[in-house]
């Protein structure tokens, strides 16, 4: 499956693209977990993989939920400094959650087009199949990551927003 242009943009705007160390730090960890838990290193990535798939699974919950959250709030501000804060926290919010769609694992992940197709689905674990995972897990890392930081941060932005109108009306 190749990669689609959505991910392409998410992978831009989250400049999701793995170093060589980071690279080197995954394919070191999986080689690690394969060999203590007994399983191939496509196992370790997919296992990997699956526990990003649930963390960004809870946090695009929580994303959905202060989107919804935003919009009604937006009934309640009646001045358009509010409304424009408002709106450009929900922009943010739609944004982090695009790019927590692209770490669920609905389907297997896309492969750069310098892999050969061919010999993955021959052999799953060779070694070209193992690297376009690792550097898959990578991205998936790095957009994850990033959005749970922006989230604390436009979470907290966002409480104290309420708060001030509270105050404030």
């Amino acid at each position: 499956m190749q990669k689609v242009d959505l991910d392409r943009f998410v992978e831009k705007v989250f400049s999701a693209k793995p170093s060589g160390t980071q690279i080197d730090d995954l394919k070191t960890f999986f080689k690690t977990q394969s060999k203590n838990h007994d399983f191939s290193e496509t196992g370790a990535v997919f296992r990997y993989m699956d526990d990003l798939d649930n963390k960004s699974s809870a946090l695009l919950t929580h994303v959905s939920m202060l989107i919804a959250a935003v919009s009604i709030m937006l009934t309640v501000f009646e001045n358009t400094v509010g409304d424009i804060f408002l709106l450009l926290e929900a922009a943010v919010y739609v944004a982090v959650a695009t790019g927590l769609l692209r770490c669920i694992n609905i389907v297997r992940p896309g492969f750069p087009p310098e892999v050969n197709k061919s010999a993955l689905a021959a052999e799953e674990n060779t070694e070209d199949y193992v690297n376009a995972m690792v550097e898959e897990a990578g991205i998936r890392l790095i957009i994850y990551t990033k959005a749970r930081v922006i989230t604390l941060y436009a979470t907290l932005a966002f409480l104290a927003g309420i708060v001030v109108k509270l105050l404030f009306g």
